[in-house]
């Protein structure tokens, strides 16, 4: 079935009529059933895929038939007058009149055409795949030792169209090895790659053909650690791949080929090109982030080794011996270059992103990956780490058509979140966050800072202080968040026999947070534990001389990284939300501790700052802003007497987690700020983060209006302690002072300008109606 920005695409491309099939499996299947030699197909899978808006749909088809047979083609969309052109050919027309079995097969209605891969003309050289006497032939010249063998079988694996065929090559059901023909410009590359994988004792190479660009390797025997093939990857293999990847970072010698910042930042804007294409409404934002992407990248200083290329878990292979000894391969050299050694931790960072976005793995787990690989990477290296997190974002960006390319059913929502994904890495690098090996120098001015993030001081100190069940062996110690002279949030992991648990301790500066410990242990302990369906983490203990409280982890997902327009659960996680702040609204927790009381005029008086600030930073709005500010606060005086409640007074998508496996559960966090004030504060702090969010990544302020509408709904269904009126006001409020924060961060000032006019226009509006 077409997806809602499936059906975007084949709307704007009247072109290509074919273009909603190959988009469409089932519909595809049921056209391909109708032809003669496919009426036996009961599956079809579509991969590789490649758009041309007007002019071309590529992809790779592989079609299922009863009993289990697979067959491989490339299918090509074209327009009508291409589409009969391509399919008169001669040498098509004749492979048609001689009735050969591997003849072009064709859709006529859709414009289709269906060639077997030994056809594509991009390759030119893959007459092996049906012919012996080429496949003897080749594994002669290749001095391929089972040649006398025959028959030999072969599979394909993998099967780009016009790029590349990856087979393997099977004998007496024991596959001996990899076949690999590429198209003729692509050849010197792969070859030199695949040469420097020999000389780093990871390939073995039977032989080479450059006339037909091909080559065999030995195949590599073991287990995939590809988490999409469910590997389970323990932490002693992790550090063996760490070492491995050390010693070929540090080999002594270059390949020819370099790829550098330059050509990162131009493989960035080869992908621009197609995400343009398929999500047209969105390239503003691929485009901002790229530039912050470009910026950092080129900030960084230049450092080429030896590097695989396109190093993930996806490409490497465990093997493991009677004697129980496991040694660990890499696959797949074709992209090895010179190149910045951070490229090939990044690429790997990258596939774990993108495999947490598809619910492949979870991201506790592809967080423990990585810091575990880097720890000892960067222990086993001394290479800096400074700026790495600028190379995972190119990385991941680069990603951001697969999911489009890989057919899966909720691609745009997917190529949303990783868009969310790339922006929350680059905000996080935008504020003072630390990297691994400069904490000595940004620590300088915190003494305290160094023996909370050193695992020798705090192993004692942790198993003293944490309940018996959570003790254990304090394996690494990760610094998260860092406010210089302000705060930080630091997380522990300890090593137990059953697993590993994860400790959070909350640091500030100038002492301990023993309010925020308090209300949070209120909280605990007055319903909203891990049994309930909002809940909030279990604080543990106060550790006042080292100026930090901890608390439990939860395992869950920030709801800022779940909210996509075309996401079906808009309205369930609005209805959530609300679900979540009115349980705390009724909490009552200020039975408990005592509460300071918001009002009104606090929030004006934050707003008086935050715009003043902004009218100094943009003196060319300065008077439209100031006219907005007067406004608000005429708005404001409208604001009826409102009953106090237990406020999050900081309430928005970031401060909200959904448990893993627990649809519906909703982690309150960061209650530093919880004071007495009017419920529609927070549902209207809530509203205005979340058009915000709409408005930065979608150009479009009413993107996720499901959502907004649920969570108002549900808010306000029997809740007498706020009305419409009010949460519209507040919503407003909040707003205006989202222009100022618009200026803070790079990647949200093309938001400045679209905001100022939006709160022009509702204020002009609300003012009107008294």
């Amino acid at each position: 079935m077409l997806t809602n920005a499936d059906k975007q695409i084949v709307a704007r491309d009247t072109a290509l009529p074919g273009l909603a099939v190959l988009l469409d499996k089932v519909l595809l299947l049921e056209k391909l059933k109708a032809l003669p030699s496919l009426n036996k197909a009961v599956n079809v899978d579509i991969q590789y895929l490649r758009y041309k808006p007007s002019n071309s749909c590529a992809c790779t088809i592989q079609v299922r038939l009863e009993g289990g047979a697979r067959q491989y083609f490339y299918a090509k969309a074209l327009t009508a007058e291409r589409f009969q052109q391509s399919w008169h050919h001669p040498k098509r027309q004749k492979l048609i009149q001689h009735k050969d079995p591997h003849a072009p097969l064709a859709l006529f209605d859709a414009y289709i055409m269906l060639l077997h891969p030994a056809h594509d003309r991009g390759i030119a050289h893959l007459g092996w795949l049906i012919d012996d006497n080429v496949l003897k032939n080749l594994l002669t010249r290749c001095h391929f030792p089972y040649v006398k063998h025959l028959p030999l079988h072969v599979d394909i694996l993998r099967y780009k169209p016009e790029r590349r065929l990856v087979a393997k090559i099977s004998q007496d059901n024991q596959v001996v090895a990899v076949i690999r023909t590429v198209k003729a410009s692509d050849f010197s590359h792969v070859l030199t790659g695949t040469a420097f994988g020999v000389a780093q004792r990871q390939v073995k190479l039977y032989g080479a053909d450059g006339q037909m660009s091909t080559l065999i390797t030995h195949w590599q025997k073991g287990e995939s650690l590809c988490p999409e093939q469910g590997a389970i990857i323990e932490d002693n293999i992790l550090i063996t791949l760490a070492r491995d990847l050390v010693a070929l970072h540090h080999a002594h010698y270059l390949p020819p080929i370099q790829h550098d910042i330059s050509d990162e930042i131009a493989a960035l804007h080869g992908v621009q090109a197609t995400f343009q294409q398929i999500l047209p409404e969105h390239t503003t934002a691929f485009i901002t982030l790229m530039h912050v992407i470009e910026q950092g990248l080129q900030a960084q200083s230049p450092h080429l080794c030896l590097i695989h290329g396109d190093f993930s878990l996806d490409q490497v292979v465990k093997y493991q011996d009677k004697q129980g000894n496991s040694t660990l391969s890499l696959l797949d050299w074709d992209s090895c270059v010179a190149g910045h050694p951070l490229m090939d931790l990044a690429t790997m960072q990258a596939r774990l992103e993108l495999q947490v976005i598809e619910d492949i793995l979870p991201a506790k787990r592809a967080e423990h990956i990585m810091q575990l690989f880097l720890h000892h990477y960067q222990e086993l290296s001394q290479i800096e780490l400074q700026g790495f997190t600028y190379f995972v974002a190119s990385a991941l960006l680069r990603l951001a058509t697969e999911p489009f390319r890989k057919r899966g059913e909720q691609w745009a929502q997917h190529t949303f979140q990783l868009l969310q994904r790339v922006q929350t890495l680059l905000h996080f690098t935008s504020t003072p966050a630390l990297e691994p090996k400069n904490q000595a120098q940004d620590l300088s001015w915190d003494p305290m800072l160094y023996e909370l993030t050193n695992p020798i001081h705090m192993q004692p100190l942790l198993m003293s202080a944490l309940p018996t069940h959570l003790q254990g062996r304090l394996t690494s110690v990760n610094l998260k968040r860092y406010k210089v002279k302000r705060r930080a949030l630091i997380e522990y992991v300890i090593q137990q026999e059953q697993g590993q648990q994860y400790i959070l301790g909350k640091y500030r500066s100038k002492g301990v947070d023993n309010r925020s410990f308090l209300i949070q242990k209120a909280l605990w302990e007055h319903g909203f534990d891990d049994t309930a369906r909002i809940s909030v983490p279990e604080p543990l203990v106060v550790l006042p001389t080292q100026k930090i409280w901890l608390q439990r982890k939860v395992e869950g997902q920030a709801l800022a990284e779940r909210l996509c327009p075309d996401d079906e659960r808009l309205v369930f996680l609005g209805q959530a939300v609300a679900e979540a702040i009115k349980a705390l609204h009724q909490s009552a927790v200020e039975n408990f501790i005592v509460l300071p009381v918001w009002t009104v005029e606090h929030e004006l008086e934050i707003l008086r700052d935050r715009l003043g600030k902004a009218q100094r930073l943009l003196p060319h709005l300065a008077e439209r802003i100031q006219r907005v500010l007067s406004d608000s606060e005429k708005l404001a005086t409208h604001l009826p007497e409102l009953p106090l409640v237990s406020i999050h007074r900081d309430f928005y998508q970031d401060q909200i987690l959904e448990r893993d496996g627990q649809a519906g559960h909703m982690v309150l966090l960061d209650l530093d700020l919880l004071c007495q004030g009017h419920a529609a504060l927070d549902a209207g702090n809530y509203l205005a983060h979340i058009q915000e969010l709409a408005l930065r990544c979608y150009h479009d302020i009413h993107a996720l209006a499901p959502h907004q509408n649920a969570f108002v709904t549900h808010f306000l269904a029997n809740n007498d302690q706020a009305s419409t009126w009010d949460v519209e006001i507040y919503t407003l409020l909040s707003l205006v002072r989202h222009i100022y924060l618009s200026t803070q961060f790079e990647e949200r000032q093309h938001t400045t300008e679209p905001l100022l006019t939006f709160c022009e226009q509702q204020l002009n509006f609300y003012l009107s109606k008294h």
